[in-house]
């Protein structure tokens, strides 16, 4: 009977060797898809929180672990103060720009901030723009299309109209990424397509976060991967790589899609300097403006909330 249990426990590790999965629980098994990439990364074959490789997962907001929200904007996101106008945002994490507060130089997402991390499980990650770029340049692309059961309803996360289909150059295995939009804003502004019963803009585009911050711009906004669409109408380009590129031109309170990646050499995100110059006698309140020592109440220092009796 041992040896019976010994050899099945054996079978049971090499099936999920064979099939390269990996899972936070039984009921969220994330399976990988290898492209032969030079680095060794092994892409997920579906977005956080989708039902299949051609569904739509999880909007999610750049590093909030709060993946249930009923609607992304400033003041439902994690890492910031918003008292109602964008120019006063504080940062509370991730800020290299004066303006929005205290300076942490933090550039990439740390672990326990890491959308993919939390969601799929610890050997999962966000992917990095060098991520992204090896994955476009490593892959052909086309576009293709499902029939939608309402049209550009986008309801119940059903299967959604576009998506683009990478294929190894390699080896010949593809990789699907719903093209599904982003998601922002309150339920009473004009035009959006309806995803349950969040607000979805621009879903002849898909949009995927990447792990790091806009240092080059201003820290309220982060990278992300950005899927163009084909339609000739909008885009007069040819080259389907023209519409494939990583941006940062959305704020980090936006809803995007994530997509975690696996194994490969991920030291170049881990080496995360932390300032320790940080001016802990600058304070604001929640409303973000600017308070004095005599302040009572709470006060944003340094990146962290106290309270002043």
């Amino acid at each position: 009977m041992k040896y019976f249990f010994f050899y099945t426990c054996v079978a049971l590790c090499m099936s999920m060797c064979t099939r390269n999965v990996f899972a936070q629980d039984d009921e969220d098994i994330y399976e990988t898809v290898d492209l032969a990439l030079p680095s060794g990364n092994l892409w997920a074959n579906r977005n956080v929180g989708a039902a299949s490789p051609k569904s739509i997962g999880d909007y999610q907001q750049w590093g909030d672990d709060d993946t249930d929200k009923k609607y992304y904007d400033w003041d439902t996101y994690k890492w910031c103060t918003y008292n109602g106008n964008v120019d006063e945002i504080i940062m509370l994490r991730y800020n290299n720009t004066p303006q929005f507060g205290n300076i942490d130089n933090l550039r990439y997402l740390l672990d326990v901030d890491d959308n993919a991390k939390r969601c799929m499980g610890k050997e999962w990650r966000m992917p990095s723009n060098g991520d992204w770029e090896e994955l476009i340049d490593g892959c052909s692309w086309k576009m293709d299309s499902l029939q939608l059961d309402a049209p550009m309803s986008i309801a119940n996360k059903a299967d959604v109209l576009l998506y683009y289909i990478g294929t190894s150059k390699i080896n010949g295995n593809k990789i699907y990424f719903p093209v599904c939009g982003y998601s922002y804003g309150l339920y009473n502004e004009p035009n959006p397509t309806w995803h349950g019963k969040k607000h979805v803009w621009v879903v002849s585009h898909g949009y995927y976060w990447s792990n790091e911050v806009a240092t080059d711009s201003i820290s309220t906004q982060a990278h992300y991967m950005h899927f163009g669409t084909l339609d000739r109408r909008f885009n007069p380009y040819k080259d389907i790589h023209t519409y494939l590129f990583i941006r940062h031109d959305l704020g980090r309170a936006c809803g995007l899609q994530v997509r975690g990646v696996t194994g490969g050499d991920p030291s170049h995100i881990n080496n995360v300097n932390y300032n320790n110059n940080v001016n802990y006698n600058v304070n604001y309140n929640l409303s973000g403006q600017r308070v004095g020592d005599d302040y009572k109440g709470i006060v944003i220092s340094g990146g962290k909330k106290r309270l002043r009796r």
